[in-house]
């Protein structure tokens, strides 16, 4: 038999309460790998979260339900101004994701050519052609619901202990203006939780996801 130890309501209203109002830091010490437990301890909560308890984790998939996607190798998005909808599955930090983002579209020269609408950070000019970076991008016609940031399908993250929201994953670009799939390095966050950065996204999630209490046998 086996129990596992998780936030009472109380308990995460207390440890919410608590955080906002010392300004969480992490505690000196905690530093990769990262002790969510005792991060959670510091913020005045008596007891982590259990994953499968309380709180689930976050279910992401590639699919989108009754959306269109368009390889930009078969039909590239209207030759115009606007924004639109990209996503491309990739090897991220040796992890496979499908980031999601919106994007518009940039008026770009073409040499002698007339210039066109591209996606900056998805396209290169080599001084001679401008061409898109991914061979598997493709595009979609924007929504009203469309989250503002990037969206890590792939990525199983558990709540934020504090908030209950989803954790904020930002990617550093190995160079100003880079695509999602040329990234160096994964910042994770949240409203109360300092940004950590990770060359991992497999340690990444591991970390994140370690506030859940140990199973005891009984």
């Amino acid at each position: 038999m086996s129990s596992r130890a998780r936030f009472t309501a109380a308990e995460l209203s207390r440890a919410i309460r608590v955080a906002e109002s010392a300004a969480v830091q992490v505690p000196e010490g905690l530093r990769e790998p990262h002790d969510f437990n005792a991060l959670a301890m510091s913020a005045g909560a008596n007891a982590p979260i259990d994953p499968q308890g309380q709180y689930r984790a976050v279910q992401t998939e590639d699919g989108m339900g009754d959306r269109v996607w368009t390889k930009w190798a078969d039909e590239r998005p209207p030759n115009e101004a606007g924004t639109f909808r990209y996503r491309v599955r990739a090897e991220i930090l040796g992890m496979i994701v499908t980031p999601e983002w919106s994007e518009k579209m940039e008026l770009c020269g073409m040499g002698y050519g007339e210039r066109e609408w591209w996606p900056l950070t998805s396209c290169y000019w080599d001084g001679y052609r401008r061409f898109i970076t991914h061979a598997g991008l493709e595009w979609s016609l924007p929504r009203d619901d469309d989250a503002p940031d990037v969206t890590w399908h792939g990525l199983e993250l558990l709540p934020c202990p504090f908030t209950g929201k989803p954790p904020r994953v930002k990617a550093q670009g190995r160079y100003i203006g880079a695509p999602t799939w040329h990234s160096e390095a994964l910042w994770i966050s949240s409203q109360v939780v300092p940004q950590i950065r990770f060359t991992s996204a497999k340690r990444m999630v591991e970390v994140w996801n370690t506030r859940a209490a140990p199973e005891v046998d009984q």
